[in-house]
């Protein structure tokens, strides 16, 4: 599976939307990927996640955590769909401000499973 499959599937799936956008970090966008059109394609959702799994699997974690929350939904999917095996710990958003995010974990567990873990990747749509 290459980058360039992935990026294929992403356009095919109409993910990618035109328009005045303004991103977290507060800067403004012409245009934006919106990935929850993947779940219309499952085809390109399995290209997506079959790359995505790959590039965390380099770094060989011992834990997924998804940003809220799409990159919650995607650290679940690759765990649930079998592209790793590995535990996810779930976030939840505080603040969020122009520039910042600030999150605290969902669960005691999820703060355990961060603080005893050694290579976590983080999860971000």
């Amino acid at each position: 599976m290459s980058m360039c499959q992935c990026e294929r599937a992403v356009l095919l799936a109409d993910c990618l939307e035109l328009g005045n956008f303004k991103y977290a970090s507060g800067q403004k966008a012409n245009n934006k990927l919106n990935l929850d059109h993947l779940h219309e394609h499952p085809q390109h959702w399995k290209i997506m996640l079959t790359q995505v799994g790959n590039i965390a699997l380099g770094f060989e974690p011992d834990l997924l955590v998804g940003v809220p929350s799409g990159g919650t939904l995607l650290a679940d999917k690759l765990t649930e769909d079998g592209y790793l095996d590995v535990p996810t710990a779930n976030l939840t958003k505080v603040v969020s401000e122009a520039g910042s995010k600030i999150f605290s974990y969902e669960t005691g567990e999820d703060a355990y499973l961060v603080l005893a873990s050694s290579r976590i990747v983080m999860v971000e749509d």
